[in-house]
C-alpha cells in the first residue's frame, strides 16, 4: 500500500514534464545510499534470553514457506517453529520446558499445566475464597475445561501462572495478566492465593513483583492496572507496597452479598519505582 501511494505521488509530480519531454533522469548517489545484506535462514535464530515478545514476533513473522525461527538447544540441535504461537505458548517454554521459573525469595512462578487445572476449579468454586475479589457464581466443569483449552491454545490477551513456595514445592495460588491491549501496552492483573493457610505471609507481594517485572521486561507492557473491592484493605495495601498508585474509584460498582461496594482502580507504571 505505501508503495502504491508513493508511486501516484510520483507520477503526480512529474507526469507533465514527462509528457513534455521534459523529465531527466538522476542517477542516485552511491555514497548516500543504504545497503542491506540479503537474508538469510540463520537470521531466524533467536535466544531464549530475549524477551517473549520478541521471540513471540520473530516466530510469527517466518512462518512457512520463509525458513522458520529457531534456536539451538543445550544438545546443538536445532529446534524450529513451523506454526504460530500466542505469547503464553512462548511463555510456557521459556519459563518451563526450555527454562526456569520466575524466583523470589520464598515464591516461584511457573506457567500453568493442564494438570493444574483440577486445584484451579476447586478454588475458582470456593465461595469465601471467590468474594475477597468478584461476586462468586458456580462454574461447571464443561465451562471451565473449555476455558482452559481456550487459554492454552489460542487467546492472545493472557498470561497465566502457578505460584509456588518454593521450600515445599507447593502450589499456593495464580497470577495473571489479563485484557492484554498489544497497541495501547496494558494489561490487567489479577492474583489469588487459593490456599488459604498461606495468606498475609508475603507470597502475594513476591508474586505481583515476579508478574509486573515480567510483564514490563517480557512483553513491553507499558501500564499494568487492577481493580479491587475497596473493602479489601488488606489487598490495596500490599498493592501500594509493591507499587500500584490510586487512580480513582467506581462508586458503589459490585454488588456483593446483598450490598453494593465501591471498587479501587490501581495502576502502576513501568518507570514507577
Amino acid at each position: 500500500e505505501r508503495i502504491s501511494d508513493a508511486t501516484d505521488d510520483l507520477i503526480e509530480a512529474n507526469l507533465e514534464s514527462l509528457l513534455a519531454g521534459e523529465w531527466q533522469a538522476q542517477q542516485q548517489d552511491v555514497i548516500e545510499a543504504n545497503y542491506c545484506r540479503r537474508r538469510t535462514p540463520e537470521d531466524g535464530r533467536f535466544s531464549w534470553n530475549e524477551p517473549v515478545i520478541a521471540v513471540y514476533n520473530k516466530i510469527r513473522a517466518l512462518l512457512p514457506p520463509l525458513p522458520p525461527a529457531f534456536y539451538v538447544d543445550a544438545a546443538g540441535a536445532r529446534v524450529t517453529f513451523e506454526q504460530q504461537l500466542t505469547p503464553w505458548g512462548v511463555t510456557a517454554l521459556k519459563y518451563g520446558s526450555v527454562g526456569g521459573a520466575m524466583v523470589a525469595d520464598r515464591t516461584r512462578l511457573r506457567p500453568l499445566r493442564r494438570e493444574d487445572a483440577a486445584l484451579l476449579y476447586r478454588w475458582i468454586n470456593n465461595r469465601d475464597l471467590v468474594i475477597f475479589n468478584s461476586p462468586y457464581y458456580p462454574i461447571s466443569d464443561i465451562d471451565y475445561e473449555a476455558w482452559i483449552d481456550s487459554m492454552l491454545n489460542k487467546r492472545l490477551d493472557l498470561v497465566i501462572f502457578v505460584i509456588e513456595e518454593i521450600e515445599t514445592e507447593q502450589v499456593i495460588g495464580t497470577c495473571q495478566l489479563f485484557n492484554i491491549n498489544w497497541r495501547h501496552r496494558s494489561a490487567e492483573l489479577q492474583i489469588r492465593i487459593g490456599d488459604e493457610s498461606f495468606h498475609g505471609k508475603g507470597h502475594g507481594s513476591e508474586a505481583v513483583e515476579l508478574l509486573c517485572r515480567f510483564g514490563f521486561a517480557d512483553l513491553n507492557i507499558h501500564r499494568i492496572y487492577l481493580s479491587v473491592f475497596s473493602s479489601n484493605e488488606r489487598a490495596i495495601k500490599t498493592y501500594g507496597k509493591c507499587g500500584f498508585k490510586h487512580e480513582g474509584l467506581m462508586r458503589e460498582a459490585a454488588f456483593i452479598d446483598g450490598k453494593w461496594i465501591d471498587v479501587a482502580m490501581m495502576g502502576r507504571l513501568n518507570h514507577d519505582e
